[in-house]
């Protein structure tokens, strides 16, 4: 390899650095509320009993996390940015082998992103579900 092709090599790997750390920023961002509304959350049980259902109001700047662990109890969240997940609300929890765990859905739908990225807008309903584990 020459040197031409050397620096071309190294500028390149350093502008698609950029562009990858640009992506994991922007796409790691958790979502706020830019206006004020209200959400229904609830925390249901295996057997689809409802344990807890709130009607949450929401400001400017809130975020989903904020507002179920203000309004919930027992509430435990790992992970960051929007790799967040609820692992224990009220008396529910994530089983230590994976074979029952809180899945999230909005609006009666699985949620296909961590607690932190989900949408929320007024009227929103969000259910913390622990179901059983298909593949355990």
């Amino acid at each position: 390899m020459n040197n031409k092709q050397k620096v071309l090599m190294i500028v390149l790997s350093i502008v698609a650095l950029v562009i990858l750390a640009g992506c994991i920023i922007i796409g790691g961002k958790s979502f706020s509320a830019k206006y004020e509304g209200k959400i229904i959350v609830e925390v249901v049980d295996i057997d689809g009993t409802v344990i807890k259902k709130e009607k949450i109001q929401f400001g400017e700047g809130d975020t989903l996390v904020q507002l179920i662990s203000d309004n919930f109890d027992n509430v435990v969240v790992t992970g960051e940015g929007e790799w967040q997940m609820i692992q224990e609300i009220e008396s529910i929890k994530n089983a230590s082998d994976w074979s029952e765990y809180i899945s999230i859905y909005v609006d009666d739908a699985e949620s296909q992103v961590g607690i932190a990225s989900i949408k929320f807008t007024d009227g929103t309903k969000i259910s913390l579900k622990l179901i059983e584990n298909p593949y355990a």
